[in-house]
């Protein structure tokens, strides 16, 4: 009972003091080639946070405090969509302030926009804003199939001062250690290494055949090259997305949390655990099991896939107050069953439960409590595709 109550406190302390929470997003930007410093030189800030509270709108405050302005956000929040409304252009020796929006849905990956400030020797100091570019509707690949959208934020041309930015995109999936995976791999659809995306518009490819360790979806990159005919064009910046495999909608073992899969529950996979729990999605064995492992910072097993490996049906083991729980590592595992056999080769328990886990209360066939000794059982495992693994032989000892 101590030992909960702990757990508990940590748990509140947990949620009572995240009320800014940083998710997983892993938003990248560097500049490429700066403008050479006798044309022109800018300083570029990077606009974007992640956090659990919800905005309905802010501001930002741009000074006539040349060459370094200074930007002011109010009540960040969550985001997966930066609007901006005002002018597009302003003048270092004006004030102006405009207001942003931000809403979110799902676990998308938020727009950034670029802001810089560019020096000319020969033209007037301005702010442009340049377009970006994100991942409009993404979904994990790891059943096989997912469809990637890529859009345009804006729906207009950019031009400051008659100059045009033009974002040409990259686009290349890549896979848990970050390795390039061949376009042919994962795509129908080969995506040109040129495309111009223009304003509003939007281009959409098929992604099959991944794998299983391809978590990271899908990095686009966009370039923005100035084409003025005063200014030579240089490249500008690059932004890159990573998406990431979502959560499970109906998790069933621990690692339907590790959306990473890095092996480790991290904040933002311990608090969709508490979200699953509270609309009781899941119940409260596998949610302390969430909360244990986010508690211990510790590393989880490697898990097997069931069918795909060379120890199948691999489980944990761990004593309850009510009984003995059999718990299957394999994430897809749709039912458990179990067979206890004396050491006499005697029949003493059979049971099986829908999900990855049950739990036997230490009674034989007859009702009655089995008595305490060296038992034998085996465990079958059944995935979402039918496929049925049987553990081989091990022990478990009994202890009333």
């Amino acid at each position: 009972m101590r030992c909960k109550v702990l757990l508990f406190a940590l748990l509140f302390a947990a949620i009572s003091g995240s009320s800014a929470w940083a998710g997983t997003w892993m938003i990248k930007q560097e500049v490429l080639q700066p403008f050479s410093q006798d044309q022109c030189s800018f300083d570029t800030v990077l606009l974007g946070t992640t956090s659990t509270q919800g905005l309905s709108g802010g501001d930002m405050d741009v000074s006539n405090s040349f060459p370094t302005p200074r930007w002011k956000l109010a009540d960040t929040g969550e985001s997966v969509h930066v609007a901006w409304t005002g002018d597009r252009v302003i003048s270092p020796s004006s004030s102006q302030r405009y207001s942003f929006g931000i809403s979110g849905k799902g676990q998308m990956m938020p727009r950034v926009q670029d802001i810089y400030w560019s020096e000319c020797p020969s033209e007037r100091t301005q702010l442009g804003i340049v377009p970006g570019v994100s991942i409009d509707s993404i979904s994990s690949p790891y059943t096989g199939t997912a469809m990637v959208t890529i859009s345009n934020t804006t729906n207009e041309a950019i031009l400051v001062d008659d100059i045009s930015y033009m974002s040409r995109p990259f686009a290349e999936l890549r896979d848990l250690d970050s390795s390039i995976i061949p376009p042919g791999k994962f795509s129908s659809v080969n995506i040109p290494s040129n495309m111009q995306l223009l304003p509003g518009k939007f281009f959409t490819f098929p992604v099959n055949n991944a794998r299983r360790t391809d978590f990271l979806i899908m990095k686009f990159d966009v370039r923005y090259d100035v084409a003025p005919a005063r200014i030579n064009p240089y490249k500008g910046t690059t932004q890159e997305w990573f998406a990431f495999r979502e959560i499970d909608e109906n998790p069933t073992t621990i690692y339907s949390f590790d959306a990473d899969q890095n092996l480790f529950i991290d904040d933002h996979e311990f608090f969709k655990a508490v979200d699953f729990w509270i609309n009781q999605t899941i119940d409260d064995y596998l949610f302390f099991q969430v909360v244990d492992a986010w508690v211990a910072s510790a590393s989880l097993p490697r898990q097997n896939t069931v069918g795909h490996s060379a120890n199948p049906g691999e489980v944990t083991l761990s004593a309850t107050p009510s009984g003995m729980t059999f718990a299957a590592m394999d994430r897809e595992s749709r039912s458990v069953g179990v067979e206890i056999y004396r050491l006499s080769g005697e029949h003493a328990f059979s049971g099986s439960a829908e999900g990855s886990h049950l739990t036997w209360g230490l009674r034989g066939a007859n009702g009655s409590a089995v008595a305490n000794g060296i038992y034998l059982y085996v465990i079958t495992t059944q995935d979402r595709n039918g496929n049925v693994v049987r553990s081989e032989v091990k022990k478990l000892v009994v202890m009333h």
